[in-house]
Parts: C-alpha cells; sequence; structure tokens
C-alpha cells in the first residue's frame, strides 16, 4: 500500500479491521501521505503489535510520533520523513516527486 495519496483513510480503514492485519507481516505505508492523526488511529489498534514490520517512511509523521511508534511491539521503520515544506507546498506522495 506504499506510494499512496490516500494514506490516511488506509491506515483508519485498517484500524477497524483486526482480521486484515491479523493476517499481514509486513504492512508498508511508505512513501505516502499519512499524517500523526491517522498514525494515532494506528497506535491505538493493539493488533498492530502483531505485524513483524511497519514501514512508515517517507510519509509526514513528526518526530513525537516517530517515538510513539517505536514503543510498538513490531520492527518500525520510519526514517527519513517528508518535509511537510516541501518545494511546492502540498503534501503529495513520494512517488509523484
Amino acid at each position: 500500500m506504499r506510494s499512496s495519496d490516500y494514506s490516511d483513510n488506509i491506515a483508519q480503514c485498517l484500524a477497524e479491521l483486526p482480521t486484515v492485519i491479523s493476517r499481514l507481516a509486513v504492512l508498508d505505508l511508505s512513501m505516502g501521505t499519512l499524517t500523526d492523526n491517522c498514525a494515532e488511529a494506528l497506535l491505538n489498534f493493539a493488533p498492530i503489535n502483531q505485524l513483524h514490520t511497519l514501514d512508515v517512511s517517507m510519509n509526514n509523521l513528526s518526530l513525537n510520533m516517530i517515538e510513539k511508534l517505536s514503543q510498538l511491539n513490531c520492527k518500525v521503520i520510519a526514517e527519513p520523513q517528508q518535509n511537510e515544506e516541501a518545494e511546492f507546498g502540498s503534501r503529495c506522495c513520494a512517488l509523484y516527486e
């Protein structure tokens, strides 16, 4: 699910579907538009700890959120993040840059 313009929506939907997460080993939301608000939904979703790896690199997450995510019981890949004040001044997934 990487390189999505809808990373926030994907995260919110997954946080409501425990059976989907329980079937995954790796959740790759990298190179997208994920923000702290929707990362918080994943953070508060207990089944996320069943993953082997959560990749949220190259999104729009704050250092504070990265620290919170690093406390999960799975491997979290969160670096680097996009600069919110990018050259074009808008959020876009990394694939388009």
